[in-house]
Formats: structure tokens, C-alpha cells, sequence
């Protein structure tokens, strides 16, 4: 395997990292992230059900978004096929685990995603505009506020427009080609079974509190809080000061990093290597130099003297905060 991949950086502007077994696809590592994950999904819900209090959903709320957002990464794995060794296999796992439940397609994604990497916090980069907004501590509550307050429901309709599977109704000759015909058919089997699975059970209203509704605000939230925590600030080209990655406390890593993807800047140099070992991928790139003194690495998003904030927030007047 090519661990740099064809879409990250070039080898020449890496740091020198033997990464060995790094690169390995380990089918059954994936597999204990992906269970870990919804066995947690299920956990909370049961737990808010049981408990019937309107009060019992609000942490199953958080819990369950955080969660939605380990799948997304899990599936960003996907797209880079790092889930499983057989690409029909990651493939389908992927779609049918990690993308479908969120609503969208894993093939659609990875060619939004792959742009992303070839064009690097360029104006061809589809993700860049989070990382180009003006930061101030005040502004950056309130966008925040307006996310959980369901700003990010037609923020998620727009960016997922790229890479809903619904675009290959709404979509042209494009989207038609991106994905084949089976792919689509399986996401409305797949859809249609669940439709028929809360109908038996009587559990719709279950599932629009306890998974539509942490999609649109809670989830919104945490996906623009990693955005901007990833690029912004950052240098405009694909180089080695691109990118940041991030070393949260025990809280934060629970609310916005989910299997190891605060090592962002570990992913963009090596993205052939699988989530679940950036961490070892950091640890690694630690020992160069080079790496030690031009990569982005801040201790946590919001809290301490080296966080993102600290780094990348601006006062009133515009001047860097210190």
C-alpha cells in the first residue's frame, strides 16, 4: 500500500516517519471502532426511553451526536479505504454501518473529500470557508449558539448536498455516474426497513428526538467546531503548516475528537494510515525535527493558554488574541 496516498501531500514535503505496520488495514480493528459506536448509540437511547423524563434526552442528545460523528470519521476511513482490504467490502460496510444512517453515500463523499486534499485551503478546496472566516471569542459563541439553536439544519443540507445519496434523485449526469444504480437501490432498502422497523414499533417519535434532532444541532456544532480547529489560521498551501492537529483534555476529546481525529495534520501528510492509529502516527512524527518545529499542534479547542482559541481567535479590533 501507498501509505501516502495519491491525495495527500507530496512524499519530498513529509517529514521522514517509518510508518511499518502504521499502514496496515486491520478489517477487525475497524470493525470493534464501528460496534464500539453504535453499542454506545444504543446505550444512551435506551437509556433516555427508560427513563421517560423529558430531561433523560438531553444528555442522550450529546452523547448520541458525538457518536454520529464517530461514524462520519469512521466513514471519512471509508473513503479512503482504510476499513477493509477489499474495496467492495469497505465499500458496502461503509455505506451500510457508517453513511447510510446519516444519509449519505461514502462514494459521493470521497470524491468531495479527495478535492480536499488536492486542493488544500485553496479556493478550489470545498471545505475551505470555515477556515477563512473572521474568528472573534464573541462571534465564535455565537455561531456556536446558532448551531445547537438549529442554524445547522440547512447548513447540513447544503454541505451534505454534495454527498446526500438523495443527490442521485436531485443531482444531474454527475452523481449518476459517481454512484452505481445498486448503491442507491440498497440505501432505499435500507431506509425503507427502517421506515417499516419504527412503524412496528411505534417509535418515530424516538427517532426524530434521538437522532434527527442531534444531527441538526448538536452534530452541526461539533462538525464546524473541527473545521475551523483543523485549517483555520493555518498556511494557504498543502504543505506541513497546511493543517493542525489538536491535543484535547479528556472532555473535549469526548465532545469533538472521536477516534484519533485530532491528529489531523498526521492524516494530511499520511493519509493512508487508518484513524485508529494516528495517534501512534503522532507519536512518530514527534521525533522529527522538521515536524516539531513547523506542524500546528495546540493543547485543546476551547480551554488553556495553547488552545485553537488562544492560537486563532481575534479581538474586537482585530489584533491576534495573546
Amino acid at each position: 500500500m501507498n501509505a501516502g496516498g495519491s491525495e495527500g501531500a507530496s512524499s519530498d514535503s513529509r517529514p521522514k516517519v517509518t510508518l511499518g505496520e502504521l499502514a496496515e488495514v486491520n478489517g477487525l480493528g475497524a470493525g470493534r471502532a464501528i460496534l464500539t459506536q453504535w453499542a454506545a448509540i444504543g446505550l444512551a437511547a435506551a437509556v433516555a426511553i427508560w427513563c421517560g423524563q423529558w430531561w433523560s434526552y438531553l444528555p442522550a442528545i450529546v452523547v448520541i451526536a458525538t457518536r454520529q460523528h464517530a461514524l462520519l470519521v469512521l466513514m471519512h476511513d471509508g473513503a479512503h479505504r482504510l476499513l477493509a482490504r477489499r474495496r467492495f467490502v469497505n465499500d458496502l460496510a461503509s455505506d451500510l454501518f457508517l453513511a447510510f444512517p446519516l444519509f449519505v453515500s461514502t462514494t459521493l463523499y470521497r470524491n468531495h473529500h479527495f478535492l480536499h486534499h488536492r486542493f488544500l485551503n485553496s479556493d478550489a478546496d470545498p471545505d475551505v470557508a470555515d477556515s477563512r472566516e473572521s474568528h472573534t471569542r464573541v462571534g465564535w459563541l455565537l455561531v456556536f449558539l446558532a448551531d445547537i439553536g438549529g442554524r445547522g439544519f440547512m447548513k447540513v443540507l447544503r454541505s451534505g448536498s454534495d454527498f446526500s445519496m438523495l443527490s442521485f434523485l436531485t443531482g444531474g449526469d454527475r452523481e449518476r455516474r459517481l454512484v452505481p444504480a445498486w448503491q442507491f437501490v440498497s440505501f432505499a432498502a435500507f431506509w425503507i426497513a427502517v421506515a417499516v422497523s419504527l412503524t412496528l414499533l411505534d417509535g418515530w417519535i424516538q427517532f426524530l428526538l434521538l437522532w434527527v434532532l442531534p444531527m441538526f444541532t448538536v452534530l452541526s456544532l461539533i462538525l464546524h467546531v473541527r473545521a475551523v480547529a483543523e485549517h483555520a489560521g493555518c498556511d494557504s498551501v498543502p504543505t506541513i503548516g497546511g493543517t493542525r492537529t489538536v491535543i484535547p483534555g479528556v472532555l473535549e476529546r469526548l465532545l469533538f475528537a472521536p477516534v484519533n481525529v485530532n491528529y489531523h495534520l498526521a492524516h494530511h501528510l499520511f493519509p493512508g494510515v487508518p484513524g485508529t492509529k494516528l495517534g501512534q502516527l503522532h507519536a512518530r512524527l514527534c521525533e522529527d525535527d522538521r515536524f516539531g518545529r513547523e506542524a500546528h499542534v495546540t493543547r485543546g479547542y476551547f480551554l488553556g493558554k495553547r488552545s485553537v482559541l488562544a492560537e486563532i481567535a481575534v479581538d474586537g479590533v482585530g489584533s491576534r488574541a495573546r
